[in-house]
């Protein structure tokens, strides 16, 4: 399972779209039932989680666009498995657009590989 999307700490947030599943919410198109749903500040831990499972033989892909703060949008093997909008972050006692920063890959509970990691700026 890959994509959740994870707001640690009150500095960040954000809106996603998704649907109640048993005690989650899951990511959903908004054709599919899926409502905008703040995440991230003013809570301190707030998630927006993928119920898919997208696997296939060898090597799965893997892909995020980020479109400045706007949209940042994350694919497994082609299908779109969260999107986050609006993204910010807080600075100088309000919150600004969260245009920049690092990409965390990251793995839990279990070993994980990357290879052909690829960063490009879109046109």
């Amino acid at each position: 399972m890959s994509g959740d999307i994870f707001v640690i700490g009150t500095n960040a947030r954000g809106e996603t779209t998704s649907i109640r599943s048993g005690n989650n919410l899951v990511f959903a198109e908004p054709e599919l039932g899926g409502m905008r749903r703040p995440i991230g500040a003013p809570n301190s831990y707030e998630q927006a989680r993928t119920n898919a499972k997208l696997d296939q033989p060898g090597w799965n892909t893997i892909e995020l666009t980020v479109k400045g703060a706007a949209e940042a949008e994350y694919k497994v093997n082609g299908v779109v498995v969260n999107r986050v909008f609006n993204m910010e972050r807080a600075m100088g006692g309000g919150f600004q657009p969260l245009a920049s920063g690092p990409i965390a890959l990251q793995a839990e509970y279990a070993e994980l590989f990357y290879r052909n990691v690829r960063i490009r700026e879109l046109p």
